[in-house]
């Protein structure tokens, strides 16, 4: 063979490669690139009005959460929920940019986690749409996640930390707010249990002391403030377990605390008691059993 013909099916073969092979190969594998293409900073749900939202689902292998509104007021699974963590949530969805178009081909969405398996299925409702996308993997750049809307193929790039935030567990979304006082108006805070005793604030001083059948023991300032703001608001980490509700219902060593404004009037009361190191604590008008840690409490029950 000659050079001459050595070198056209050389030249052959290179244009073979450009045109079938690498293009093909590309497709497959430009999960691991940015594809060129276009480049958008339009929002990554069109036409959609955060304002208007009714309905928010997270779906993944762990579980599934559903937030919906009524007016104003949240509710995750039936249940009150945080309306600061809700519209943090929004804001993130509101803020996201559409970045690059990174694959079109859906050999791809299992590396990038935008599968019903590997990613979380989240649905935004409202009266005019309702969209469904899959939120996948985070990019190695930080700061951004692949996705793709359920019935399409293509995969873009989310230019937010939104991906961080689409937790499914149902405790994360729940509002742990045990109450909130005006903590101006607190002058009392009465504890029957295994010790009865008052706390009472001086009016003029500001300085909390304890009274313990008579004997009355001033607190120091720092601790005056901590009594001042620790039911402004109280606030849990977590709910009680069916276990640790079976133990509270039916135990003899709870506290009843009743809170009370500089006039004797009645402000809210609850009940508490030690679960390990935690507390349990039952509000009066609710129904829930939060768990609190106990620095929220130690220094007013011991």
């Amino acid at each position: 063979m000659s050079n001459k013909t050595t070198k056209i099916l050389l030249a052959v073969f290179l244009l073979l490669f450009v045109l079938v092979i690498a293009p093909s190969a590309y497709e497959k594998y430009k999960s691991k690139t940015s594809a060129p293409g276009f480049v958008s900073n339009d929002s990554w749900i069109e036409s959609l009005n955060t304002a208007e939202l009714t309905k928010i689902i997270l779906e993944d292998t762990q579980g599934n959460i559903e937030l919906t509104r009524t007016n104003d007021n949240w509710q995750v699974n039936g249940k009150r929920a945080d309306g600061m963590e809700v519209a943090s949530f929004i804001t993130k969805i509101k803020e996201t940019k559409k970045g690059d178009l990174i694959s079109r081909n859906k050999d791809n969405h299992s590396d990038l986690g935008v599968t019903n398996e590997a990613g979380t299925k989240l649905t935004l409702s409202s009266p005019k749409q309702e969209t469904t996308l899959l939120v996948g993997n985070s990019t190695l750049s930080g700061n951004s996640f692949y996705y793709r809307k359920a019935d399409q193929d293509l995969v873009f790039i989310g230019l937010s930390d939104l991906q961080t935030f689409t937790n499914t567990e149902e405790v994360k979304w729940r509002d742990k707010k045990v109450f909130n006082l005006d903590q101006n108006l607190i002058g009392k805070v009465q504890i029957s249990g295994y010790n009865t005793f008052s706390l009472d604030k001086d009016t003029n001083s500001k300085i909390w002391s304890k009274n313990l059948w008579g004997n009355i023991t001033p607190f120091d300032s720092e601790t005056s403030g901590k009594i001042d703001t620790a039911f402004s608001p109280l606030t849990g980490f977590g709910f009680a377990s069916q276990q640790e509700t079976a133990d509270f219902n039916t135990s003899w060593d709870k506290y009843t605390v009743v809170i009370s404004d500089t006039q004797g009037v009645e402000l809210t009361r609850f009940e508490t008691r030690k679960s390990g190191e935690d507390y349990i604590v039952k509000a009066s008008n609710s129904e829930d059993l939060f768990k609190l840690y106990k620095s929220k409490l130690d220094f007013i029950l011991e």
